[in-house]
């Protein structure tokens, strides 16, 4: 008979949750709005071309603004997700007489 129950390995997912937040801080400091040095050079000139290649731009800082938001609220799901796996974890050993172990 195969084991159904659920088996969560909480160290695991605790250095997961800390390796997204540290990756998404990485990301950030590279990513979050990538082009506006390139877009501010741009201000001045005026052709179809650079028109064009400045919404392009635009669209890439938004984007990347956009996927950094989600990539923060995987991060904090994550967490919550650790901490509701050990409440979940603490309140089942309680209702067996288990005391938690510090």
């Amino acid at each position: 008979m195969a084991d159904d129950r659920l088996k969560i390995d909480k160290e695991n997912l605790r250095i997961q949750a800390v390796n997204i937040k540290d990756a998404v801080d990485q990301y950030k400091q590279f990513g979050q709005n990538p082009f506006s040095e390139e877009i501010t050079a741009m201000e001045g000139m005026n052709t179809d071309f650079i028109a064009k290649f400045k919404v392009m731009l635009d669209d890439l800082d938004d984007g990347n603004s956009k996927a950094i938001k989600a990539l923060e609220e995987i991060a904090e799901l994550t967490e919550e997700i650790l901490e509701t796996f050990e409440k979940i974890d603490e309140d089942a050993a309680a209702s067996m007489g288990f005391e938690r172990e510090e």
